[in-house]
């Protein structure tokens, strides 16, 4: 690993919590995001 030996990007991470599913974007996420592009497209 060519990071290994520099101290200040090499470090030990937590592990994290599982994602809450394993599979397609939940629908409520995808019409989130959609209506994040609308209003930024309007700007």
């Amino acid at each position: 690993m060519p990071y290994a030996a520099d101290a200040d990007v090499a470090w030990v991470t937590p592990d994290g919590a599982d994602l809450p599913y394993d599979g397609d974007v939940p629908v409520d996420v995808k019409r989130l995001a959609a209506k994040r592009r609308r209003q930024r497209a309007r700007t």
